[in-house]
């Protein structure tokens, strides 16, 4: 296997990089790489252990044709600032990981959102940041197609029907929804997402306790349930 630090002097063309859950990767390796290889379209870095955020800043600087990136389970490094860094920067960018991020807030959100406006894939798992007006904003990406909203501590408690309703109604492309643990979903929720969510293919209702099983088997009888009735996840 080559070692991170020589892929920097070997492939200066490199496109896509996973490095995910790679205990090696470091604030050095990874910087030496993105200044390098500036043609990179596709970098996950999740799961790093010795990353700071000093790195996240170098790929705003060095990694201007990015479409994809994946920055999950970083706690306490990506911040309102660091998603400043990162998101004007790439304009073009597609899809976002940045689950498990608990430091950075609405602002960051709204962020995103202004500056990526082909945003196809927003992953915020565990993003206990962030609330309800966040969510509304991300309505403004009309592209999108994967939403990832599970469990938000926030959220959970505090999510309303007019957020989704307006997700729904604002993004007819999304083909992948998780609404895990989001509470405040109901019966009336789950109509609106049938009537506009034409191209679901699949709906994670794991402990939404508030839906009924009547409107389940009513309007998703095609459609692959994640967690309602305890089916595979996919996670």
């Amino acid at each position: 296997m080559i070692p991170l630090i020589k892929i920097s002097q070997v492939y200066l063309n490199l496109i896509y990089l996973n490095v995910s859950n790679n205990g090696g990767l470091t604030d050095h390796s990874i910087t030496k790489i993105v200044k390098k290889c500036d043609k990179l379209q596709f970098l996950d870095i999740g799961f790093g252990r010795d990353i700071t955020g000093k790195l996240f800043c170098e790929i705003a600087r060095s990694c201007n044709g990015l479409k994809h990136l994946r920055i999950s389970r970083y706690q306490n490094h990506i911040t309102d600032s660091i998603i400043h860094d990162i998101a004007p920067s790439h304009l073009n960018l597609q899809s976002i990981d940045i689950c498990s991020s608990s430091r950075f807030t609405d602002i960051a959100i709204y962020t995103l959102t202004d500056s990526c406006p082909n945003l196809r894939s927003l992953k915020l798992e565990y993003c206990d940041g962030i609330n309800n007006i966040a969510i509304k904003k991300i309505a403004h990406c009309r592209y999108l197609e994967y939403l990832e909203l599970y469990s938000i501590k926030t959220l959970t408690l505090h999510i309303s029907d007019s957020s989704i309703f307006k997700i729904a109604k604002m993004c007819p492309n999304i083909i992948y929804l998780d609404l895990g643990y989001v509470d405040f979903i109901f019966d009336r929720t789950l109509k609106t997402i049938a009537e506009y969510l034409y191209n679901l293919e699949y709906l994670s209702l794991k402990g939404c306790r508030r839906i009924s099983q009547k409107i389940i088997d009513m309007l998703f009888s095609d459609l692959k349930i994640g967690g309602y009735y305890s089916l595979p996840l996919g996670r």
